[in-house]
């Protein structure tokens, strides 16, 4: 995959109950756009609440109707833990080392 087929999705905020439906629509141009992969990268998350996973459920399943490839990168293990233990943890499939 080329650098023009892929586009990078960076969160550097928290989320949790009170500000994933914001982020809900940071999705919308990545449906839309001419690129065939997107890579979300979550080094610069601060706090998270399971309300994450629904967040993240939502777009992979949007960007999976797109056909769209998700690639993941920066993901706190904290995090990863929380998706096992919902047994969502399939969704990080697609975790990369950088962008």
């Amino acid at each position: 995959m080329s650098q023009q087929d892929s586009a990078v999705l960076v969160l550097q905020e928290d989320l949790l109950l009170s500000t994933v439906t914001g982020l809900k629509a940071r999705i919308e141009p990545y449906l839309t756009s001419t690129e065939t992969a997107l890579t979300i990268d979550l080094s610069g998350v601060g706090r998270f609440d399971s309300s994450a996973l629904a967040l993240f459920l939502e777009w992979v399943r949007q960007l999976n109707q797109c056909a769209r490839q998700v690639r993941w990168v920066g993901i706190p293990e904290n995090l990863k833990a929380l998706a096992d233990l919902y047994g969502v943890g399939f969704i990080f499939t697609g975790v990369g080392d950088a962008v």
